[in-house]
């Protein structure tokens, strides 16, 4: 589902939330993006192609690769002392060989630098971060997930109502990208409808493929639309 999650990402319009200080100006990056082998079927209306995300200036620029690491970290509350922080770290790192993803990952603060390997690269980073995050203490659990997520229950009894969809999708957004400037309050509920959307069309998905009543694609799932938001270009720049 995560692998599908990615793909499925290119069609919600990611906007940023930014501290508006020049008039609502605004820049759209286009990022490219190309069809990918999954195990799992894929739906016949996953887009490819190139996919715009508006984010609003000023920009403070691309982090870098450790930058993106310890913001990571911060936001999901998964700190060294997090049973899997060292396996995070050794896919970041690759200590033993083989590239790690911080060598995807921008060196500094120049958006150009980000290629297409390196907004995968961000994808995978976040969502080993989401999925660490799933098993934290549910006091903790929930300033991502909010409050009305039950992991212990199939995703044929959860996720069925926009309220429910909603107080995922806004957690998350808040948590990920923090208050909104009310300028912007248009936009950030944009964002989190199309969340809403994504982990609804993940939810039927897995409903219709008869892997929904697996008390595991609760987690998936939320790792997924977790993954969406704190992997987009959005979090990213701020």
């Amino acid at each position: 589902m995560i692998a599908r999650a990615l793909i499925l990402i290119a069609s919600i319009s990611l906007v940023g939330c930014f501290q508006d200080r020049t008039g609502g100006m605004s820049v759209s990056v286009k990022i490219e993006t190309s069809p990918t082998s999954s195990a799992s079927p894929q739906p016949s209306a996953t887009p490819t192609g190139s996919v715009q995300q508006k984010v609003t200036y000023p920009l403070p620029g691309m982090k870098s690769g450790d930058q993106i690491f310890s913001n990571f970290s911060r936001l999901t509350g998964v700190g060294p002392e997090h049973p899997s922080f060292q396996r995070i770290m050794d896919a970041f790192e690759a200590p033993n060989g083989g590239g790690g993803l911080k060598l995807q990952l921008p060196a500094g603060s120049d958006l150009a630098s980000l290629t297409m390997s390196g907004q995968k690269a961000l994808l995978e980073l976040a969502a080993l971060f989401c999925e660490a995050s799933t098993s934290l203490p549910a006091d903790q659990r929930s300033e991502v997930f909010g409050e009305k997520l039950d992991f212990t229950r199939s995703l044929d009894q959860v996720l069925s109502s926009d309220s429910e969809r909603r107080d995922l999708a806004q957690s998350m957004v808040g948590q990920f990208l923090g208050p909104a400037d009310q300028k912007l309050a248009a936009e950030r509920e944009a964002m989190i409808v199309d969340l809403m959307g994504l982990i609804e069309g993940l939810r039927t998905d897995s409903l219709s493929a008869n892997t929904g009543r697996s008390v595991g694609e609760t987690k998936n799932l939320a790792v997924a639309a977790c993954s969406a938001v704190l992997g987009s270009l959005t979090v990213a720049l701020q």
